[in-house]
């Protein structure tokens, strides 16, 4: 309702102070006149605006991020969220859900104190578990950070208003208001693959010039059933020219480009280079907890593979490490292979009976063993394993390999993997499976007598 003017109301309050004059002061009068036309004249002349507080200003009391301006405001109401100077402690707050944001205020019309806006490397999950004492919560995970705030827990009343705030969240990410970011990131992943196509062509007008012409042809074979084998061979040729062609042939295969980039082709046979180097030069030492028998050279199995055997028992997970056992197996590796360019695979026998004169090591206690003989074949060895034959092999123990070998291997590693079934129990023969794969006498020396007789090392 607008005020009247202090104008026309000074007249009615001149007629009352002539009439109440008599029974009031004078003076209280007086002062009371003056003292409306005074708050009556602010009425009907504001403070200019730019001396008036500006409720749409955000205080980013609590992030750092820019708080775009809201278009269209999909879900609000009160979350706790997971804050405190080491984000240990829940906090209300009154959250605003628009088609760009997600912001929030210490309450319900108060300016917004925090804010994530919405894009593409936004992703949101349900929280399945209790945190911090609250049942219903959800996380939103920004992937472009790596601080403290690239993961924000908020906690809901109950199941049915977190599923409602994560759905909306997700709708909110897909929608139209972030079409300009994800047309930038499909933009930026053309010009990236155009980019690849380019050093791919390059690579393969490069690359038969520099390496076909002095591969074996046990190589030129290997190559040829791998795609993307020759465009990784071209790199390393280029990269490591001193290095022999069969050797870079084997690596390749087990890092085509494409799919990998040139960069991580480069970096997997450097990484190869670097152990390499740092190998001691002296064959490392022999006990009576550690024979020969834990790493040892065989001869040559039925399918013309080198044999490579493992004796399990003798496996200490306690030993404090895995170094010992890492440079042992390098060593029976360089005795099967003396020259990086040999072609030729090999067979691996992991026996896993026990033996009352060692440490018999149980379950995941022989993953650190998996460990070295994975890395030594992937990492250092590539594409020279014929075959990996785990044996004696009971029901519930072949469960429990598989579980190690989906630890420690990828699919194509665990997929030549073959276990034998048989008896485990100390001073037992080996399963009469086994001898078709190689004879008795192409295991090593020391280890033929208990295969075919039983007993111990």
């Amino acid at each position: 309702m607008k005020q009247p003017s202090p104008a026309l109301m000074f007249p009615g309050f001149l007629c009352l102070f002539f009439l109440l004059g008599p029974y009031y002061s004078p003076v209280l009068l007086l002062a009371s006149s003056v003292l409306f036309l005074l708050l009556s004249h602010v009425i009907d002349n504001p403070p200019p605006p730019s001396l008036q507080p500006s409720p749409s200003t955000p205080s980013l009391v609590d992030s750092d991020d820019d708080v775009p301006q809201c278009t269209y405001i999909r879900l609000s109401g009160t979350l706790l969220k997971r804050g405190g100077l080491r984000l240990s402690t829940w906090q209300s707050r009154h959250f605003t859900l628009s088609s760009e944001s997600m912001s929030w205020s210490e309450s319900s019309g108060k300016g917004t104190i925090g804010c994530i806006p919405l894009a593409s490397h936004i992703k949101v999950s349900a929280v399945n578990k209790i945190v911090g004492g609250e049942k219903y919560c959800f996380q939103v995970v920004d992937g472009t950070r790596s601080d403290a705030k690239a993961v924000r827990e908020f906690a809901c009343a109950s199941e049915q208003e977190r599923d409602m705030w994560v759905s909306e969240l997700e709708s909110a990410i897909s929608s139209e208001g972030l079409r300009k970011s994800e047309l930038e990131e499909e933009e930026h992943e053309k010009k990236q693959e155009q980019k690849e196509q380019t050093e791919q062509k390059e690579q393969q007008e490069e690359g038969p010039q520099a390496t076909t012409e002095s591969l074996s042809p046990a190589a030129e074979k290997l190559i040829s059933a791998t795609p993307g084998a020759a465009g990784s061979h071209a790199i390393l040729s280029r990269a490591f020219p001193q290095r022999h062609p069969d050797e870079l042939a084997r690596f390749a295969c087990a890092k085509p480009s494409p799919p990998a980039s040139a960069d991580a082709v480069t970096a997997f046979f450097q990484n190869h280079l670097t152990w390499e180097a740092e190998q001691p030069t002296t064959p490392p030492p022999y006990t009576d907890k550690f024979p020969k028998a834990v790493y040892a050279k065989g001869g040559i199995a039925k399918d013309g593979s080198s044999v490579f055997f493992t004796q399990g028992a003798i496996f200490d997970p306690n030993g404090g490490g895995t170094e010992l056992y890492a440079r042992h197996a390098a060593e029976v590796m360089k005795s099967i292979y003396p020259n990086p360019s040999d072609m030729h695979q090999t067979s691996f026998f992991l026996d896993i009976r026990t033996d009352k004169s060692f440490f018999n090591p149980k379950g995941f206690a022989l993953l650190p063993l998996f460990k070295v003989l994975m890395v030594m074949i992937t990492d250092h060895n590539p594409c020279r394993m014929k075959r990996l034959v785990i044996y004696p092999v009971s029901p519930v123990l072949k469960w429990t390999i598989g579980s190690l070998l989906n630890m420690v291997c990828d699919k194509e590693t665990k997929a030549k993997v073959e276990m034998v079934k048989g008896c485990a129990d100390s001073g037992s023969k080996a399963p009469e499976e086994l001898w078709e794969y190689l004879d008795a006498d192409q295991l090593p020396t020391e280890t033929r007598k208990m295969h075919v007789e039983g007993g111990y090392l």
